[in-house]
């Protein structure tokens, strides 16, 4: 999968926001004697502990996509590195062949002029 910039702003803004609003789902409760009271803190607690645990994971999907785009960008690198060191040695080759025509036309000149 193939990530723009654009698409890849979209994706880390909505993590950010996700992650940003892990609070506003977790509510204290109440009660009225101890027991309600130790349960509803308790659920409290649980339900911070399990959205943390989601904006984590949220985060490391991020840290996996980064990788994986990094890890396309140095093939392409490579395979440009590539290409670059074959077009280099497409053009010596071309540089010898024109140093070998102009060469072979001034052998020729001088046979043509030898023959006038």
């Amino acid at each position: 999968m193939r990530w723009g910039p654009a698409r890849f702003a979209i994706a880390l803004a909505g993590t950010l926001l996700i992650t940003g609003k892990a609070n506003a789902f977790c509510t204290r409760g109440f009660g009225y004697d101890f027991g309600s009271k130790l349960n509803a803190e308790l659920d409290y607690l649980v339900c911070l502990h399990n959205e943390q645990n989601d904006a984590l994971n949220s985060q490391a999907d991020i840290v996996n996509n980064h990788a994986s785009v990094i890890n396309d960008l140095s093939n392409r690198q490579d395979r440009i590195s590539e290409a670059m060191r074959d077009l280099a040695g497409l053009i010596d080759e071309a540089r010898r062949d024109y140093a070998a025509l102009e060469d072979r036309v001034t052998d020729l000149e001088y046979r043509i002029q030898a023959l006038e």
